[in-house]
């Protein structure tokens, strides 16, 4: 089977993230890189006060690259809504966050497993990409 570079896009991981989705999520992904492919983790995370700006944070895990944007622009509310729901259709600094990680990996594929803490608009830059 030819090894695929793969891009998941989602919101949290375990335990900071309880749940079945993101449970489901990083045993698939973790899968895929048992069977060889590359998969790279490309989701929106913690938030601490004080901190300015999104920043990232990177690290692995069973064999997956995550790429971590903490302090994301778009402040997950859940059930609340979003404070700025504007950013969940757009927003620069994440969209070139996004571009700069598609440069990086390269990916085969974009998986977005939730949109949560992304904007709607990396959908179109991934197809802009020919991916």
């Amino acid at each position: 089977m030819p090894r695929v570079r793969i891009l998941d896009v989602g919101w949290g991981f375990s335990p900071w993230r309880p749940g079945g989705l993101i449970f489901y999520a990083e045993d698939l992904m973790a899968a895929l890189a048992r069977r060889g492919h590359e998969v790279t983790y490309l989701l929106s995370g913690r938030h601490y006060p004080g901190l300015r700006g999104p920043r990232v944070r990177r690290w692995r895990r069973d064999g997956v690259a995550m790429v971590e944007v903490v302090n994301s622009p778009i402040v997950v509310g859940l059930e609340r809504g979003t404070r700025a729901p504007d950013r969940d259709l757009a927003e620069p600094r994440l969209e070139r966050l996004f571009e700069g990680v598609l440069r990086e990996r390269r990916p085969d594929v974009v998986h977005v497993q939730e949109l949560l803490g992304h904007p709607s608009s990396i959908i179109e830059l991934a197809r802009r990409a020919g991916i």
